[in-house]
């Protein structure tokens, strides 16, 4: 696996390391656990961000959300970056 960028399907995660393990059909191997970047949380929401947080006065209304950044489930394809060379340490960069 001599490519540096390779497209994967998540087949195993680790929540606690931020960690997961692709699985790259083309070549019929699953990577070693890697990294997955941190990114910032996002919500994503068609409405400018002063409208989502008016008052209950205002005529708005309150939904609790738990807010964490993105992290890959199995079953998801993903972007992975290797550091050049073979078999050397691998990143997922994000979600296709």
């Amino acid at each position: 696996m001599g490519d540096i960028l390779r497209i994967g399907t998540v087949s195993n995660v680790n929540y606690s390391n931020r960690t997961v393990r692709v699985r790259f059909s083309d070549v019929n191997i699953i990577s070693g656990w890697l990294k997955v970047l941190k990114n910032s949380p996002f919500i994503g929401n068609d409405e400018p961000p002063e409208d989502i947080y008016k008052t209950e006065k205002e005529g708005g209304h309150f939904h609790k959300l738990n807010i964490c950044p993105w992290f890959p489930a199995i079953g998801d394809v993903v972007l992975c970056l290797y550091n050049p060379g073979f078999n050397e340490d691998g990143f997922v960069i994000g979600g296709l």
